[in-house]
């Protein structure tokens, strides 16, 4: 059962059939009333071909509009040609997870045999990079003897991801990286995927991007705006008019479904693809003339449905948050193995579950929200507790103290109302997120750290400092260090001084720096070196004052 699904047939599908990364349950509904936005993607793909150069096809629109069903479709058409595909999606709750998507686009590529093969032929160098977030990607590498200035070394990493990321779909036909839920994403993700946007010239890859608007954070807005701005074409899918439905209803009806169930099911629908779908899913569970107006009420109607034990495998499900794994749901939700597996098929021969390489997830965002929403507080807690105790076992098979782990467990700590434990997790997220620069997640782990009373808070505030100052915050940055100052011991004052001073040199202020900066170099207790650096730069302000006059 935990087999890896056989390859497709060589024979060409439909493309009203195919299931793009899904496994082998789920079959795609059919693609209706999209062929305008079909053909445009088309275009852009003719194009990439006549001329070499990349592009970015964005596609927004409401939840249940069909965006998923046009993305699948275009790596489709990608796959059929030929071309090297990579897929993910974003998880609502993720975002403190530092290059979080770029580190689920490695791991596919590592379980495909093709881009497996790519992922281990690129240059020694960008796998060094990369090995940064996922080790496997270079077993073999080694620390680097000393370490770079961080603005080096974080371009470098950057630039490597996105080099990377078009070497493993490259090839003489166009590929495809396809990513969900873009609005979910972390900015060091999104800032990756801005790069390779901005690289594409004379690269055959589609980088096909599906967001909802309305859902954008503030904290990643810039990045999505960026990536908008590239796009060619961007589709703003619309609800389908009413012949469009009544196609749908066509290609998906039961047989037993009645005109009038079949009349008052299209006008329930109000132009939306998914209560189409849903609707007619619930049929087969109930009569049709009882299921409900709305998405969320039809949804509803379908999870009531469904047995105890597989309810209890969905709401642990729900709590892990992502694509999850038996062995992980199997821990959450206290089952045996047979009783998990077997929910599994049932709930993936409803369709509420599906199964692709990476292991199971929900068939939509919104069936995991509805799931969520209907889960009591004690209930809550233990499913909260028992996902943090999988990811301390590494159930997941993760191997290594990864930065998406341990944020992992921070969250499902907080949840469960283990504060302590949370307040670690979050201090050891926010270190390794510092180590590959994902400045953003730094900030958010390390803030939370302080916010549940973790007792590092020099470190902690210090971390937020360099963070900050690597963002080009100058003035948070300069309050995170003067926080760390006001709780600092005796010896861990001059290297604070020295960063304060560095902040306030790069925000223009060279006489507050210059003072800080003295206090460090001229503190006999600190170390030679901190000293050294403290005088330097003490010495790049005294030049630029000598030429000012």
């Amino acid at each position: 059962r935990d087999a890896t699904p056989p390859p497709p047939a060589v024979a060409e599908p439909s493309i009203d059939a195919v299931a793009v990364r899904a496994g082998p349950h789920r079959v795609s509904p059919p693609l209706i009333g999209r062929d305008v936005h079909l053909a445009a993607v088309r275009g852009a793909l003719a194009a990439i071909d006549a001329d070499g150069s990349g592009r970015v096809v964005a596609i927004t629109g409401e939840a249940g509009i069909g965006k998923t069903r046009l993305g699948e479709a275009i790596v489709h058409d990608v796959q059929v040609g030929g071309g090297a595909t990579l897929a993910t999606r974003g998880h609502r709750g993720e975002a403190a997870i530092g290059y979080g998507a770029i580190v689920d686009l490695l791991r596919a590529a590592q379980r495909d045999p093709a881009t497996a093969a790519r992922l281990q032929s690129l240059d020694a160098s960008l796998r060094t990079e990369l090995a940064r977030l996922v080790p496997a990607v270079d077993p073999g590498r080694r620390p680097p003897a000393r370490s770079a200035p961080d603005s080096t070394a974080h371009a470098r990493l950057v630039s490597a991801i996105a080099d990377g990321l078009w070497a493993l779909v490259e090839g003489d036909v166009t590929g495809v990286l396809w990513i969900d839920d873009l609005h979910w994403l972390d900015a060091a993700s999104l800032e990756a995927l801005v790069v390779l946007a901005r690289r594409l010239a004379g690269r055959r890859i589609v980088l096909v991007l599906a967001w909802r608007e309305e859902d954008v954070p503030a904290e990643v807005a810039e990045g999505v705006r960026a990536l908008a701005a590239v796009a060619d074409p961007r589709i703003e899918l619309d609800r389908l008019p009413p012949m469009a439905v009544a196609a749908l209803v066509d290609r998906l009806r039961p047989e037993d479904l009645s005109e009038a169930e079949r009349a008052r099911i299209e006008s329930a629908a109000e132009g939306l693809p998914l209560y189409v779908v849903e609707a007619l899913a619930a049929v087969g569970a109930a009569d049709a003339s009882s299921v409900p107006p709305g998405v969320r009420a039809v949804l509803r109607s379908r999870l009531d449905a469904i047995d105890e034990t597989s309810s209890q495998i969905l709401a642990a499900a729900a709590i892990i948050g992502r694509s999850f794994d038996v062995s992980m749901v199997r821990h959450a939700s206290g089952r045996s193995e047979d009783e998990t597996v077997d929910a599994l098929d049932r709930l993936v021969a409803r369709a509420i579950v599906r199964e692709g390489p990476a292991g199971y997830d929900f068939a939509h965002g919104a069936l995991r929200d509805l799931v969520d929403a209907g889960i009591g507080l004690a209930r809550r807690r233990l499913l909260h507790r028992r996902a943090a105790e999988g990811l301390r076992l590494d159930l997941g098979g993760v191997g290594r103290n990864d930065l998406g782990r341990w944020t992992g467990i921070a969250i499902h700590e907080r949840e469960a109302g283990r504060t302590d434990e949370a307040a670690e997790a979050y201090r050891i997220a926010a270190g390794l997120a510092a180590a590959v620069y994902a400045n953003a997640s730094v900030v958010e782990l390390a803030t939370d750290a302080l916010a549940l009373g973790h007792p590092d808070a020099v470190e902690l505030h210090a971390l937020v400092g360099r963070a900050r100052t690597r963002l080009g915050d100058y003035s948070g940055a300069v309050a995170a260090f003067e926080a760390a100052a006001a709780r600092a011991a005796p010896d861990e004052l001059p290297a604070i001084e020295w960063q304060i001073g560095r902040a306030r040199l790069r925000r223009g202020d060279l006489v507050g720096a210059d003072r800080h900066l003295a206090t460090a170099a001229e503190d006999r207790g600190a170390a030679p070196a901190l000293r050294a650096r403290a005088w330097v730069d003490r010495s790049v302000i005294a030049r630029g004052a000598v030429r000012r006059t």
